[in-house]
């Protein structure tokens, strides 16, 4: 799976290893990826649109990843 070349799809690159993982001992059931910078007051409308978009990438990115491993129906993802 391609993940765009951000911070924020990086990690979910990972998570989504860790969730597929066939080792018990690195398979991962909660995991939390963090993307700063939503505060946004100086030149908001293009950060924000900018941060949106990273966003919505990422988790399509790790959306298509899972249902790639067979792992969509175990996947919850929260904003």
């Amino acid at each position: 799976m391609q993940y765009p070349q951000t911070p924020l799809a990086s990690g979910f690159r990972i998570l989504a290893e860790l969730i597929d993982s066939d080792d018990p001992a690195t398979r991962v059931r909660v995991g939390q990826v963090t993307v700063p910078g939503f505060d946004t007051h100086t030149n908001q409308p293009e950060r924000l649109e900018s941060l949106l978009t990273e966003t919505s990438d990422a988790l399509s990115a790790i959306w298509v990843d899972m249902i790639g491993h067979g792992h969509a129906d175990d996947e919850l993802d929260m904003t």
